[in-house]
């Protein structure tokens, strides 16, 4: 804490939360959260919210599924995470593949 590598790492990370949350914004994408490092997105469907983590898993993003009983039923969410040392190009890659993941999700449910 007495480092003065702090301020920069703060910095970064602020960058990096902010990146997220309007790299989300800017695809229709509303999330919770935003002052940390910690940003939910509401999926709703339990199968939805675990086949985007899937989804998001093999494109070589680690994203936490939360579903029933952790949060109410059919009120299934994402959780993102970044840090300081995530580039930008890994975090916009991020809003991007989520962006990308959901879409998929709501398209094949239009077709059945």
């Amino acid at each position: 804490m007495e480092s003065a590598e702090l301020t920069r790492l703060s910095g970064l990370l602020g960058r990096n939360i902010r990146l997220l949350v309007e790299g989300l914004a800017a695809r229709g994408i509303s999330c919770l959260g935003g002052g940390t490092p910690i940003v939910t997105v509401l999926v709703g469907d339990e199968e939805d919210a675990l086949r985007a983590g899937k989804t998001l898993f093999d494109a070589g993003y680690y994203v936490q599924s939360v579903t029933f009983p952790a949060v109410e039923y059919h009120r299934a969410v994402l959780r993102l995470q970044v840090n300081s040392n995530h580039r930008e190009s890994d975090v916009l890659g991020l809003a991007e593949s989520v962006a990308s993941a959901l879409g998929s999700l709501h398209e094949k449910k239009l077709a059945a």
